[in-house]
């Protein structure tokens, strides 16, 4: 798992960029943490890899990239590990 976390004031993250931003793993986050404008952003194999940053973040953003060809089961299981319940997540991907 790679993290960096930088401070808000520059806006630029503590490593350089390369010109590629494939995502490597399942799970991408990023988020901004209260204490001192801290930048976190992590790619994980497992959301519990990042759960307890993105609870503490005044704001997140999190993809997760399906594996299987079952989307619905896979989104459903994805969104619950997060804390979306059952009824909100499968009423977005179409599931009575």
């Amino acid at each position: 798992m790679k993290e960096i976390e930088t401070r808000g004031k520059t806006g630029k993250l503590a490593e350089e960029r390369s010109n590629s931003t494939t995502v490597k793993q399942a799970w991408f986050c990023v988020a901004a943490l209260p204490l001192g404008g801290t930048i976190f952003k992590t790619e994980a194999g497992s959301s519990a890899n990042f759960l307890d940053k993105l609870s503490d973040a005044t704001i997140g953003w999190v993809d997760y990239v399906t594996q299987d060809a079952d989307f619905d089961k896979e989104a459903l299981s994805a969104a619950t590990q997060l804390g979306f319940s059952n009824e909100l997540v499968s009423f977005f991907i179409g599931q009575s």
